[in-house]
């Protein structure tokens, strides 16, 4: 699958860099070409600004199979397909997410919302599988419980219940979520 990423000049070597952290076994699946439009903060363009831009480098149908604008863009992608002819979704909106969006069907992208609610759930599962496997280590070796929580004896008991960013801006019952 042939895939297009858009970025502005300001982003170009951020997501240049996501790009050649993708995990070989998902890259492999991809030939990924960045083009990096004359708009320092692409973020602030409009799906239609970049629309214009793609079609006046010469962007067309049978050039790519996608196009992946980043999640902040105003505006549908759906402006892009109809004026290139090829399918655009948003991405994430922060580029260091560029590789996780690659670990998952892209199938799933939407031209309207950016990929970070897909790249959360799939962060959800990939990390409660990782703390089930992790529950089960500790099953078979020497353990205590306090209440459902298993703690190893040997390593030292330490686990981590969770770690928040921006508690201090986040209402307390989606903390509590």
């Amino acid at each position: 699958m042939r895939i297009l990423l858009v970025t502005g000049r300001l982003a170009s070597d951020i997501v240049k860099d996501a790009i050649r952290s993708i995990p070989s076994k998902y890259k492999e699946k991809y030939v990924i070409e960045i083009i990096t439009l004359p708009i320092d903060v692409i973020a602030l363009a409009s799906s239609k600004t970049i629309a214009y831009y793609l079609k006046k480098k010469g962007v067309r149908k049978g050039d790519y199979d996608l196009i992946i604008i980043p999640g902040l863009v105003r505006g549908s992608a759906v402006e892009i397909m109809n004026t290139v002819g090829i399918p655009a979704v948003k991405g994430p909106k922060q580029a260091v997410d560029i590789p996780i969006m690659f670990t998952i069907d892209l199938n799933k992208l939407s031209p309207n919302e950016p990929a970070d609610k897909i790249i959360d759930r799939y962060r959800k599962e990939y990390l409660s599988s990782i703390l089930k496997n992790v529950e089960e280590d500790i099953k078979k070796k020497p353990h205590m419980c306090i209440g459902n929580v298993l703690l190893p004896i040997n390593p030292p008991p330490i686990r981590i219940i969770a770690e928040i960013s921006n508690a201090l801006v986040i209402s307390k019952d989606s903390l509590l979520d």
